[in-house]
């Protein structure tokens, strides 16, 4: 029996895109064991972040990750 691959989803939304594409390549690959995915969806800090990295680390678990960081721009016309 082949070991179920743990992959964590980490999004700052609702983590829908990341599963759309761990869907599709889930789909092109057998997986004997199968797949636990774990999403986190709304991650908007860095503790939140840290902690959910140590899960997963521990877990030796695949990250999906669509985290977008806004940054401060300033605009001269």
């Amino acid at each position: 029996m082949k070991d179920t691959v743990i992959i964590y989803v980490i999004s700052d939304a609702i983590g829908e895109t990341a599963q759309h594409l761990i869907r599709a390549s889930t789909a092109q690959f057998r997986l004997e064991g199968g797949a636990d995915i774990r999403r986190h969806a709304f991650v908007r800090d860095a503790q939140t972040l840290i902690e959910i990295l140590g899960e997963a680390k521990n877990a030796d678990a695949i990250i999906v990750q669509t985290l977008v960081q806004k940054k401060a721009s300033h605009h001269r016309k």
